[in-house]
């Protein structure tokens, strides 16, 4: 009864049933009882037209209500008729099961580094993982980005220290992903809290990995190539995690290990040449990520000790 191309008009609001009566010679009433009747509707009142742009096209509102030649209110209107929800276009990607499982060193080792150094909130419109470091590491953060497949950004700036008076710059990178933030939270990782993060379950061989991971974004290694002093060994954490590394080193290595606990810290301290080097040897001996500057710093501390006489491979426990 109605042309196609005056359906299609109609559809694109761009001419109402009274107008297309006065062109085809029928009532307005008759032209709105056909539209009903054939489910003939604005393309903003279709649902399955809206889906397919909002949805899947990822198209905006304000271009869909071109499109649909209605004003951006209709538009937002038939959005939350039918729960529409606006596509996300993620400029940066990454590998969002990257933690889903730990079943690698890897894995392991930035699962570690994240309950030391990282940062996750997790809330209605904003789920990130954030980690800023001093600006002389960030090649660390280019690691990150790697085994995450990520491209996201990595972004430098600097803070004033009042402290110090001096401008502290760092480097920062910033991941969004929903499935990311839920998996690590899976894991133990407690929102905006580290000191509250448990230790998940994973397998005995990559233990060293994760701590290794801890001690790379809180630890500390200490020694005096040119004094009597004992060489020492740290890691800054939550109770709960420094209580596992802890247990694990007496268990691994049959080594005494202090825990201390001031100022609402927790920490766990080695000292000695052959324990501190047994845990060194431990969290490095064929790991294929670490932090470069620890790493250095370690190898640097080994050499000298073998080469001149203060410690023999030999009486390492």
């Amino acid at each position: 009864m109605i042309p196609n191309e005056l359906l299609e008009q109609y559809r694109s609001n761009m001419i109402t049933g009274k107008e297309i009566g006065a062109l085809i010679q029928k009532s307005e009433s008759t032209i709105l009882r056909y539209l009903r009747k054939y489910n003939v509707q604005r393309y903003y009142e279709d649902k399955d037209w809206l889906k397919q742009k909002i949805e899947v096209e990822g198209l905006s509102p304000a271009r869909v209500a071109k499109q649909a030649n209605c004003d951006l209110k209709t538009i937002h209107k038939y959005m939350q008729k039918y729960k529409l929800q606006k596509k996300v276009r993620r400029k940066y990607h990454c590998n969002e099961h990257f933690f889903d499982v730990i079943d690698t060193e890897e894995k392991a080792y930035w699962l570690g580094f994240l309950y030391a150094d990282g940062g996750l909130t997790y809330s209605k419109g904003q789920n990130r993982i954030r980690v800023q470091l001093n600006i002389n590491d960030s090649a660390h953060l280019e690691k990150l980005n790697m085994s995450l497949s990520s491209n996201a950004k990595i972004v430098y700036g600097q803070d004033y220290d009042p402290r110090t008076g001096k401008n502290n710059k760092y480097a920062v990178l910033k991941i969004y992903s929903k499935w990311m933030c839920e998996s690590l939270m899976h894991l133990g990782y407690v929102p905006s809290n580290n000191s509250a993060n448990t230790v998940p379950h994973m397998n005995e061989e990559f233990i060293p990995a994760f701590i290794r991971g801890l001690f790379d974004g809180d630890g500390c290694f200490s020694y005096e190539v040119s004094s009597k002093g004992l060489p020492s060994f740290n890691i800054v954490g939550g109770k709960e995690v420094i209580d596992f590394v802890s247990r694990y080193l007496k268990y691994k290595l049959n080594i005494n290990v202090q825990n201390k606990f001031e100022r609402n810290m927790y920490w766990l301290d080695v000292s000695g040449f052959a324990s501190v080097y047994s845990i060194m040897e431990l969290l490095y001996n064929q790991a294929t990520v670490y932090l470069d500057r620890k790493y250095s710093k370690y190898m640097t501390w080994k050499d000298c000790m073998q080469r001149f006489g203060k410690l023999q491979v030999k009486d390492i426990v």
